[in-house]
């Protein structure tokens, strides 16, 4: 079947460096948070889906969003890349209304990984992976250096896979590759929607390792949305746990496990013995 796919040539490219950037850039110096949500809520009708939150995020901080179905994280990490608005509050995104902050240019400057990678199937790898420097406006020479760098990074040799589609890889490929796309455009933030959830468990654990190689290189702040209470204390600073769409209790893994904060919070860290390597 025929796609409507545009060349590169026709992608609308970004002519300038976001300003915001530059505040968040500024907020490592300063000491302020990256990111803070000041009551921010959101409803859909009478339903509630996220209640008030307040919340801070420090520069290169990693902050797992732990919770069952319909607990509000999903609802609470699109916050901040404007996917979602909220109802009441604000969201802050380096000391600035993410209100003031264009949407489209926003997105552009947040790496973002979600459950099914996201990679355009039509596309070859190296194409996915440079997607938003292309629309950044990168030139070719540059693009194309990027994208051989992130695929060394993670694990896939450029020479072998740049040319390759998404369908000719495996579904731990698939994410690696992912993961490259996110952090081609050099983003101060990266979400994570469940990135690892559909993959089996030897590859998950794999995965594990090579985030944590790329937390300790590249120092994003990140945001990781998961089920997995084992997942977000081997990768997270700290971990906020949700449940019908209020943030109970916020903390280090030391902090949960030995202050708990509600009784939900105090059966979640029962199917995890803190003191497990990690």
């Amino acid at each position: 079947m025929a796609r409507n796919v545009p060349p590169e040539s026709q992608l609308p490219r970004s002519t300038h460096r976001y300003p915001s950037m530059l505040k968040m850039n500024a907020a490592q110096d300063s000491g302020e948070p990256l990111l803070e949500l000041r009551g921010a809520s959101k409803s859909y009708g009478d339903t509630v889906a996220l209640a008030p939150v307040d919340l801070e995020v420090r520069v290169g901080e990693t902050l797992a969003l732990i919770g069952e179905s319909g607990s509000g994280k999903s609802t609470l990490i699109r916050l901040f890349n404007r996917l979602v608005e909220p109802t009441s509050g604000d969201v802050m995104l380096g000391g600035r209304p993410s209100s003031s902050l264009d949407a489209v240019e926003l997105r552009r400057h947040i790496g973002y990984v979600q459950q099914d990678g996201g990679l355009l199937p039509h596309w070859t790898v190296r194409r996915n992976v440079e997607l938003v420097p292309e629309l950044l406006g990168w030139d070719l020479a540059r693009r194309h250096e990027r994208s051989r760098e992130l695929l060394d990074i993670v694990g896939l040799e450029a020479s072998t896979y740049a040319s390759r589609y998404p369908l000719e890889l495996s579904g731990g490929q698939r994410q690696r590759v992912a993961f490259a796309r996110a952090l081609a455009g050099d983003p101060d933030l990266v979400l994570l929607d469940e990135p690892f959830g559909a993959l089996d468990a030897i590859t998950r654990a794999d995965l594990h390792d090579q985030f944590m190689a790329l937390k300790q290189r590249f120092g994003k702040t990140t945001i990781l949305v998961t089920h997995d209470l084992a997942e977000a204390f081997k990768l997270a600073d700290r971990i906020g746990v949700l449940k019908s769409g209020r943030l109970l209790q916020i903390g280090t893994r030391t902090e949960l496990a030995e202050q708990p904060s509600d009784p939900y919070v105090e059966r979640l860290l029962t199917h995890i013995s803190p003191q497990r390597p990690c």
